[in-house]
């Protein structure tokens, strides 16, 4: 029997070592039958090694654009699907860049699953490559976006589970792209100014908004403020 891995885990963090999230999970506020930590076999369900720290691919409130760039644009962030970044893709300055932040298995009332060290989902087989749903719910294990802000569990519930979020009081790690890690505040500013993705507001000027979300992006070009 393999020993799950254990290299991408917080030491705070109270969820299991091999991932059994799905989002029939009780308390999992996820919906939609594909959010959850397996890979399918075929018959079953495997779980595998959870991680809890994930790429960031963009700033925003939807997953969509990182995964379904001929409908919404391209993604902005460092991961995402068939992504290929490279330092001299960051203009924005790898100090002042998401590469990687946290996720936890649960933070206030919300059992959110972590995240895997595979981007996978048991429904893989079925998903058409072509569908912005089903593309980013397999994406999800491995990637994250600003959504609302940092720990958020008092508003758009189903969103934030799959944010950047951990159980440490008043914020949570981020790893930067010049290899900083950094204590990101709640408080940081987060929602002024934010809108859908869908919206009709041209993409990207209408998710990047605040510095949290500025901070997600590598290359829009905008001052980040205090943080």
């Amino acid at each position: 029997m393999q020993t799950p891995l254990t290299a991408f885990r917080c030491a705070t963090d109270q969820g299991p070592a091999v991932n059994n999230f799905d989002d029939m999970h009780p308390e999992s506020e996820q919906t939609g039958g594909f959010y959850n930590r397996f890979i399918w076999d075929g018959t079953t369900k495997i779980a595998i090694a959870t991680s809890n720290y994930v790429m960031c691919m963009n700033a925003g409130d939807s997953t969509t654009p990182a995964v379904f760039p001929s409908q919404y644009g391209p993604p902005l962030g460092i991961g995402f699907q068939n992504s290929s970044v490279r330092i001299r893709d960051i203009t924005d300055g790898t100090s002042n860049t998401f590469a990687v932040g946290e996720r936890a298995w649960r933070f206030a009332d919300l059992t959110v699953g972590a995240g895997t060290v595979y981007a996978i989902s048991a429904d893989v087989p079925a998903l058409s490559q072509s569908s912005s749903w089903n593309v980013k719910a397999a994406g999800t294990n491995v990637l994250s976006l600003t959504y609302d802000g940092p720990n958020r569990s008092d508003f758009n519930r189903q969103h934030q589970s799959r944010g950047f979020n951990s159980p440490h009081t008043g914020g949570l790690f981020f790893a930067f792209c010049d290899g900083s890690v950094q204590f990101i505040s709640e408080s940081i500013d987060q929602r002024k100014g934010t809108v859908s993705s869908s919206s009709g507001v041209p993409y990207p000027q209408d998710i990047v908004t605040n510095t949290y979300g500025r901070l997600a992006v590598r290359n829009d070009g905008k001052v980040i403020g205090e943080f």
